[in-house]
């Protein structure tokens, strides 16, 4: 069993229990998600490995087989990323959360394409693009991204092409901005103010999730990353210029980032996609910089709220150009 037991549940167990109630799950999904556990657990002790000290490499045995049995669910990985996340397995949550975190993003670039141009033209880029199961090795990614990209700016005017990846692909619900929206109302819409406030709000946010050694999304807290973070207010922030505004996004791994030297690996570790990431690390592998207008759609939904419109973007700065980080500007006009 994992762990130590403890009236008849193991510590680890319990904790995946209260974290789940404290969530508010149903107690079918509850029910689900320790039977997934289970399932993976006695995988694992088949093979002679505890599942609280499994390794990147056991998991991905584990995954392939799932892919094999078509047993490879969105809500099972959930489940797996949230109960490496309680027992402490950062590496294997941040593996599970780079898995899942893109789910749905290219059948949504898919109907926005349709949304902006006609389903004709869709079907014409995404006809014949085999998207790697959900599970696959990430690494695998950047094949059928470098396919898909240059499809998609063969077929498509350039400003469509970016319209189109810089939409909410990842589904974000605007009532998960009510707090900002209702910030910066209660600042009578002046957004100076409002990202002062915000900066200064993240900064605070980071900083609690240091000092309680939390991870925060997807992110270690340290020292040095909070204060990186204050130092720089297009970060959790963003800077107006007229009216314009800038937005750099924080790294991907923040703590490496900031005491990498290497250039490469810098930009690797800035880099949030899982798409297209592992290609910085590859060569052979060619993404297009327009890629990141989707990374640039992410970060101006919250802006999208505020104003109540789709607002233009453009993305200034990617590794996937030879930049070191993610930086983009956000036009208010």
């Amino acid at each position: 069993m994992m762990g130590q037991e403890k009236g008849g549940i193991s510590i680890q167990r319990s904790l995946f229990l209260a974290f789940c109630e404290k969530r508010k799950l149903s107690d079918s999904s509850i029910k689900k998600a320790f039977e997934d556990l289970t399932l993976i657990e006695n995988s694992m002790n088949q093979n002679g490995v505890q599942l609280d000290d499994c390794t990147e490499s056991d998991l991905r045995v584990y995954l392939q087989e799932l892919i094999r049995q078509n047993e490879n669910s969105f809500d099972r990985f959930l489940t797996f990323a949230r109960y490496f996340y309680v027992v402490n397995r950062v590496d294997l949550y941040r593996y599970f959360v780079a898995i899942i975190g893109g789910f749905g993003v290219i059948e949504s670039i898919s109907k926005r394409t349709a949304l902006l141009t006609n389903p004709e033209t869709a079907d014409a880029i995404f006809c014949d693009i085999q998207v790697p199961p959900l599970g696959s090795p990430i690494e695998e990614n950047p094949i059928f991204m470098e396919k898909l990209l240059n499809r998609m700016k063969e077929v498509l005017p350039e400003e469509t092409f970016k319209r189109i990846l810089a939409g909410n692909h990842h589904g974000i619900p605007y009532s998960s901005f009510e707090s900002e929206k209702a910030k910066f109302q209660e600042l009578h819409h002046d957004i100076d103010s409002f990202l002062s406030y915000r900066h200064q709000s993240q900064v605070a946010e980071l900083e609690k999730y240091c000092k309680e050694g939390k991870i925060w999304y997807e992110q270690v807290i340290t020292p040095e990353v909070v204060e990186y973070v204050r130092n720089h207010p297009e970060i959790q922030g963003g800077v107006r210029e007229g009216k314009t505004i800038l937005l750099t996004k924080i790294p991907f791994d923040p703590h490496r980032y900031i005491s990498e030297t290497d250039p490469d690996l810098k930009r690797f570790y800035a880099c949030h996609c899982p798409f297209a990431r592992y290609a910085l690390l590859l060569n052979e592998r060619k993404i297009i910089p327009e890629w990141c207008y989707c990374s640039a759609g992410f970060e101006k939904q919250l802006f999208d709220v505020l104003f109540e419109k789709e607002l233009s973007v453009e993305v200034l700065e990617t590794p996937f150009k030879g930049d070191t980080r993610c930086r983009f500007a956000l036009h208010l006009d």
